[in-house]
């Protein structure tokens, strides 16, 4: 091994140093040449893009577009031919000069860093040589890895690259989130937007279901739709229609895709269902996209309205007349004032009386109003006070009697279910009085349970709770009559019995 060789054997921190800081030239002066290169191209394409989310293009429609295209390209391709040809890789050679030049190293000790001597003919020889290597070996102390350099002041001395840039950034901020589909447009120059068209280029009809009683939504033209606050109930019917399209779109609704389906007119359409997902919040904005070669062709926000399950309860009590007499006369204070005037020293014990009405009244506010209760007519009738609620309406009012459990040996008797039709207004409270007869029922006068459920359109139901009561039973005063219920609660408990008599 030659002594060189061992000198750079003995030092490999050293070495590894040098070839790390080569390596950010090398990529350096890369940067450096490729810019030199392609930075007329890049600046073209900047004030391209500018112009083409400023949309001043289309002020002369579809020509202005292909023309503007037209330029585009063809500048593009001058810049890169003038300039490519012309693109240098840097070499090593090139890679130590510029390290040693802006080093400010004299004697190019890393260019000259393998060097070999040609003969060495003595010790004075060698020692010349070993002291040149140690100077060189201090040199490489003050290396330093090369920094940019700027070129572009010299090359675009009219600065014509500040005039792109701001035309960018100004196109940028006119096209707020539509510059990804402007962009397209003057890359792409189509009819995008469907302006050449007799018939809008996109067509979303949104069909509320029958039970809802809304009207239809038809959404229609390119870009954001123009209606606002657009509410769509769950269960609606969408359907999406494309009269033409370029290549296949497809439809994004909140992270999920679904292609459109090609009909024989050479549209695209699809119709699906738009159900609300379990806990969703009406509150949430959601967005629909048509989308086509990743720009969207339309699209909109909406508020994805669930349809709530039903509300059942028994009525409120009606607020006692006394009650509403003491809050009209609380109101009128200042008229009692007015009035007596000469009052003195009864004012404040006037004022004293009046803590304890307001503290009763803020206690009656915070209490739970009473319910109403099953009521029983004259003729043993059960009539259930009830208050239903639904977003869409009730549709059915089912009612289920049963003999209640702690009845051990029960007569002869059956249950009774009745399910009946209801109209309650959508949206609000809805107030309503049934009447059952169950007096022809072999359990009048025992105790019993009845049940309430009512179901909206969907199948969603609610539940009363339950309701225990002595079934009521009808009296009546003529002697046949009497004997005739006698001898039926007999048969009844005693069915064996009463046969044999």
């Amino acid at each position: 091994m030659s002594e060189t060789s061992r000198k750079n054997h003995d030092h490999p921190y050293e070495a590894q140093i040098i070839k790390i800081k080569r390596g950010a030239t090398y990529a350096l002066m890369l940067g450096e040449q490729l810019s030199s290169a392609l930075w007329r191209g890049f600046f073209w394409t900047l004030f391209f893009c500018g112009i083409w989310m400023l949309r001043l293009p289309e002020i002369f429609e579809m020509p202005g577009l292909y023309v503007a295209w037209s330029i585009y390209l063809g500048g593009l391709a001058f810049f890169l031919f003038l300039d490519l040809r012309h693109l240098k890789l840097p070499t090593k050679s090139d890679i130590d000069r510029r390290m040693e030049l802006e080093s400010k190293l004299k004697h190019r000790p890393l260019s000259e860093l393998n060097d070999r001597p040609t003969t060495m003919r003595g010790p004075d020889t060698q020692r010349l040589w070993d002291l040149e290597q140690q100077r060189r070996k201090e040199a490489l102390k003050q290396l330093k890895a090369a920094r940019w350099r700027s070129f572009l002041s010299s090359k675009d001395r009219y600065g014509l690259r500040l005039i792109a840039m701001i035309v960018f950034i100004a196109g940028l901020l006119v096209a707020g989130t539509d510059w990804n589909n402007r962009l397209i447009q003057g890359l792409i120059p189509l009819d995008w937007q469907g302006r050449h068209s007799e018939l809008p280029p996109v067509i979303v009809t949104i069909t509320p279901p029958e039970y809802t009683k809304l009207s239809q939504t038809v959404l229609q033209g390119a870009g954001n739709a123009k209606q606002d606050d657009i509410r769509i109930p769950s269960g609606s019917t969408i359907k999406v229609l494309m009269h033409e399209a370029i290549t296949h779109p497809y439809i994004v609704n909140e992270g999920n895709k679904m292609e459109l389906e090609r009909v024989e007119d050479g549209g695209y359409q699809l119709e699906w269902v738009l159900n609300a997902p379990e806990n969703h919040n009406a509150d949430n904005g959601l967005r629909l996209n048509v989308k086509q070669f990743f720009m969207s062709r339309f699209g909109f926000d909406y508020k994805l309205i669930p349809d709530n399950a039903p509300n059942v309860a028994f009525q409120d009590m009606p607020e006692p007349e006394e009650n509403k007499s003491a809050q009209s006369n609380s109101n009128a204070p200042e008229a009692s004032e007015e009035q007596n005037p000469d009052q003195g020293d009864n004012t404040a014990e006037a004022e004293n009386s009046e803590d304890e009405p307001e503290q009763s009244q803020e206690t009656a506010s915070n209490e739970t109003p009473e319910k109403r209760e099953p009521i029983v007519l004259p003729d043993a009738q059960v009539q259930l006070p009830l208050t239903l609620y639904d977003d869409y309406g009730v549709k059915t009012l089912s009612m289920t009697m049963k003999l209640d459990p702690m009845v051990e040996e029960a007569p002869l008797g059956y249950p009774e279910e009745q399910t009946r039709s209801v109209m309650s207004p959508p949206g609000r409270d809805f107030a309503i009085a049934p009447m059952y007869d169950f007096t022809a029922n072999p359990w009048a006068g025992l105790p019993v349970t009845i049940d309430i459920t009512v179901t909206d359109h969907i199948s969603q139901s609610a539940h009363l709770d339950t309701i225990e009561m002595q079934l009521p039973e009808r009296e009546f005063k003529h002697p046949i009559a009497k004997r005739l219920v006698t001898l039926r609660k007999k048969l009844a408990w005693e069915p064996v019995n009463s046969a044999i008599e």
